[in-house]
């Protein structure tokens, strides 16, 4: 699995998400000190993430017709030298106003090169690992993920206090040139030339005939919607956490931090276990992981006791972490090279569509309910209960999990 090309890229991405957080956290720090505006770094998170929701499925039919080389390391380029530019603006100018706008542009080009390289880095991976290896390969990537966020946000914060916001721009900056520079040497397997019909009208041919093609296999349907719903339901009950802790437990802040920690031990637990233990390929274990998860959310609301909560929240993490695992390598698995990046972009579009959406249902339960958190909580896990139940009892998803490759 290990090998010099997925190295590279497992590198290149580690890089420049250590980059990345810390920029996220100079930039709230700026924010707060020049603006005082919390609603404003919102705004600027939703614009650097609405790209990835507008231009998902378009861009995956611009992954499946290009190079996604010259994809991944040009996304990476991009976002280094907007960085530059900014740190740049920030060394010249003491202008608030000028450079809000220049963080603004640099969030929807940020966005626009996320919705590009996510799915050219999903379609491109089963090209750079032996199909044995693909689950490992997804795991350890999504470790990496986790540790360079971790690395970063820790760091983040001494280094502003330290040396100041300009020098994490340009932290950044670099670390999106250096991960660019180290994928140039990725050498990813040539797929067949494709011909550039219609312009613009082409890709939207090409993105119709990728949602068709996830229609037309009505257990990869029903797959991508259960995780897309566990998605939509889990985000209330995750943002509902510290009241839970506060008014339901009667804990202090200190909880909430120990159940987030909880929770990344878990999903590390999850990430090694699915990693190297080939039970996990079962179609059975992905059946039973996604009804678990369910199971665990609705329990969350009859939780009562720290103790409880803390092993609850482990659980949570573990399973959540071999799903997203799981979800993504059945899919890379069972969809041919020309149709991955779409397939790729769709679901990560789906999921990124049922976060707000799910926020928003969250707070309109919670409100019906007359802020009653566990009222909430049990509803939101019973609907989850039944997604799953229903949808992995389905022949046509025990088909799509157990089937061949590129099967139905």
């Amino acid at each position: 699995m290990f090998n010099r090309n997925f190295f590279l890229l497992w590198q290149g991405q580690f890089v420049s998400q250590v980059g990345n957080q810390a920029y996220l956290v100079a930039l709230m720090f700026w924010l707060l000190e020049r603006t005082g505006s919390v609603s404003l770094m919102g705004l600027l998170l939703m614009t650097s993430s609405l790209p990835g929701v507008l231009l998902g499925p378009l861009a995956g039919a611009f992954v499946d017709r290009h190079s996604r080389k010259t994809i991944i390391v040009g996304t990476d380029v991009v976002r280094g030298v907007a960085m530059a530019v900014l740190t740049a603006v920030t060394v010249v100018s003491d202008s608030t106003e000028l450079i809000i706008a220049v963080l603004f542009v640099v969030a929807v080009l940020n966005g626009i090169a996320a919705a590009m390289f996510n799915p050219a880095v999903g379609a491109a991976i089963p090209d750079l690992v032996p199909p044995e290896t693909l689950r490992s390969a997804n795991s350890l990537n999504q470790m990496s993920v986790q540790a360079a966020s971790f690395i970063g946000l820790a760091a983040g914060g001494a280094a502003y206090a330290w040396f100041g916001p300009v020098a994490l721009f340009a932290v950044n900056a670099t670390s999106f040139l250096l991960s660019g520079l180290s994928e140039a040497f990725i050498q990813i397997p040539r797929r067949g030339p494709t011909a550039i019909r219609n312009g613009f009208a082409g890709y939207v041919r090409d993105m119709r005939n990728g949602w068709a093609f996830v229609a037309e296999r009505r257990g990869m349907l029903i797959f991508i919607g259960e995780a897309a719903a566990i998605n939509f339901l889990f985000m209330p009950i995750f943002v509902l956490l510290p009241f839970f802790i506060t008014e339901v437990l009667g804990k202090g802040p200190e909880w909430y931090g120990l159940a987030l920690a909880a929770m990344s031990a878990g999903s590390l637990l999850g990430l090694v276990t699915v990693a190297w233990f080939r039970y996990a390929e079962h179609p059975s274990f992905v059946a039973i992981s996604l009804i678990g998860v369910a199971v665990l959310m609705w329990l969350l609301g009859m939780v009562r006791h720290s103790s409880t909560l803390v092993a609850t929240m482990v659980g949570l993490g573990f399973l959540t972490a071999q799903v997203n695992i799981l979800v993504f390598t059945f899919l890379q698995i069972r969809t041919p090279q020309e149709f991955r990046g779409r397939v790729m972009a769709l679901v990560m579009t789906l999921t990124g569509v049922a976060t707000p959406i799910g926020l928003g249902a969250g707070s309109i339960i919670i409100d019906l309910t007359g802020r009653h958190v566990v009222a909430t909580y049990l509803i939101l896990g019973s609907t989850a209960i039944a997604v799953t139940v229903l949808g992995s009892s389905s022949l046509s998803f025990r088909t799509f999990l157990a089937g061949s490759k590129h099967s139905a």
